[in-house]
């Protein structure tokens, strides 16, 4: 148990004795300023990178070093944690150093991990798909308000800002993201704001909205109805065609799952039968 414990420790505190190597080849006449400022460089590029900055933010953090620092505090405070109850002999060590050695692995803010993707990416990947499955169910509300807007104000005149103005009204989740194209397009940065609000959102239909906000200035209110019509019935077989995937994957699993069942019932018959033979002939021979 003891082993088990020092190796989830000595995990830990690896990336710590090679920054600590690393400084001893260094020339010794550096002053304690010199050597504190190497290490406060070292820590924060392996701590830093801009591959974990990308990562984070999926969940959120802007720095990759404040998710580092948060998740090896916390580490740290879970070892210190299962010192006390090693010494104390407060129940079985084993399952909780486990979970500790899960949990520094699935943390670890790494596109792969043993050549294949990391259990953190996976993570960041699935909160990063329903936030757009969110932002996405509020742009294809908006192609439905655009209309609805051009419609109201065929005999006016409308800009483009005004309608990405009364849209973002009508949003919760992409409304920032609705301000920060508006920002632009005031600025006369008008392909800056489709593109920003494209890859912002990141799916087709936002993509179909930001192109059809930088031609609303250009065409007739016919024509920019007939657009989004188009774009909608496109938006719908989309929506349709996903539909469909899940429910097929859901079929597949539910399949799965039977059938694995059922070959565990097959295997636990067999098991049982030859554990009765096997006992039934012991019996007979004495």
């Amino acid at each position: 148990m003891d082993y088990v414990i020092q190796g989830a420790i000595l995990i830990l505190f690896a990336s710590g004795a090679l920054m600590l190597w690393r400084n001893t080849t260094q020339k010794v006449s550096a002053t304690p300023k010199m050597r504190l400022d190497r290490y406060k460089a070292i820590l924060v590029k392996e701590f830093q990178n801009p591959e974990t900055d990308r990562l984070v933010k999926g969940l959120g953090l802007n720095s990759g070093l404040l998710y580092q620092v948060i998740r090896t505090a916390i580490l740290l405070g879970w070892v210190g944690l299962l010192f006390y109850r090693s010494i104390s002999a407060k129940g079985d060590m084993l399952l909780p150093v486990i979970i500790w050695i899960l949990a520094f692995l699935v943390s670890s803010p790494r596109r792969t991990l043993f050549k294949k993707d990391s259990p953190f990416f996976i993570i960041v990947n699935q909160i990063q798909k329903r936030k757009r499955h969110k932002l996405n169910l509020e742009i294809y509300r908006c192609l439905s308000q655009l209309k609805n807007m051009v419609v109201a104000k065929a005999n006016r005149s409308y800009s483009a800002d005004s309608l990405i103005l009364e849209l973002a009204k009508y949003t919760v989740h992409a409304k920032p993201i609705f301000n920060r194209m508006l920002g632009y397009w005031y600025e006369g940065r008008y392909e800056e704001a489709t593109n920003y609000f494209s890859e912002a959102i990141g799916t087709k239909d936002a993509a179909a909205l930001a192109s059809l906000l930088s031609k609303i200035d250009y065409l007739k209110p016919s024509e920019f109805l007939s657009q989004i019509e188009l774009y909608q019935a496109a938006a719908k077989d989309d929506r349709k065609t996903a539909s469909h995937a899940v429910k097929e994957n859901r079929s597949n699993l539910l399949y799965t799952l039977v059938m694995a069942s059922g070959i565990l019932i097959f295997i636990n018959l067999i098991v049982i039968t030859i554990g009765v033979d096997y006992k039934l002939s012991k019996f007979f021979i004495f």
